[in-house]
């Protein structure tokens, strides 16, 4: 039972452990984006970042904005890797 007026049972803040996926998706997110320009670094923390979120999406440890910033993170840094490999083709 609560011991508050109406019932209002108090939030735990969230534990270390249940915020290291969202940490880790955003970190990843910022790093497939800042590294774009890095040739064989950048695809492969691209995918690996992309892959991470998914699952992690999948299994319900990320909310909305971790998904968002990794994923949108990942797909900009591979557009921006493609450009970038376009301009040193051309």
């Amino acid at each position: 039972m609560s011991d508050r007026a109406g019932g209002e049972a108090r939030r735990l803040p969230p534990e270390p452990r249940a915020m290291a996926p969202r940490i880790a998706a955003c970190v990843l997110g910022v790093l497939s984006l800042g590294l774009f320009f890095v040739p064989l670094v950048a695809p492969l923390l691209q995918a690996g970042t992309l892959v991470f979120v998914l699952r992690a999406a999948w299994r319900g440890a990320l909310d909305l904005p971790s998904v968002l910033v990794g994923t949108g993170g990942a797909a900009v840094g591979f557009l921006l890797f493609l450009a970038l490999e376009f301009v040193w083709i051309v």
